[in-house]
């Protein structure tokens, strides 16, 4: 069975602890999929903080091309994908092509939005009366 990691701050990692994938048609053994533990999730959550600002820095065209060349590698795939969603939920190959499709379309689509950089001023609140 192949051995699957984690991703932090870029870096594949084995993972703490493991949790078992049960297909759920044949009742076997799928995978073991990585699960981190307390300190693993520091660090991931420390990484992405860290990547934060860059990210937030790129123009929404730089982000847009790093999202669709995501979107255009789960398409590329998409029947891997399907076939796995199929295996690991039991769902039925042609809807898991059709969730599939709709995951790239949606990346796709909101990704191409581009929204107004405006404040909107928060309204004077009122008073609100004792309780008692």
């Amino acid at each position: 069975m192949e051995a699957f990691h984690l991703i932090i701050d870029g870096q594949l990692k084995p993972a703490s602890m493991t949790m078992e994938v049960i297909n759920p048609a044949t009742g076997k053994l799928l995978a073991d999929c990585p699960r981190a533990d307390a300190e693993q999730l520091k660090d991931a959550v420390a990484a992405a903080k860290r990547a934060f600002p860059a990210w937030a820095k790129l123009t929404y065209a730089a982000r847009r091309t790093m999202i669709h060349a995501i979107s255009d590698g789960l398409a590329a795939r998409l029947d891997e994908f399907a076939q796995l969603l199929t295996a690991e939920e039991g769902m039925p190959l042609h809807e898991a092509t059709k969730e599939i499709h709709g995951s790239v379309a949606l990346l796709k689509l909101l990704s191409s939005m581009e929204l107004p950089n405006k404040s909107i001023p928060m309204p004077r609140t009122a008073q609100c009366p004792s309780p008692n």
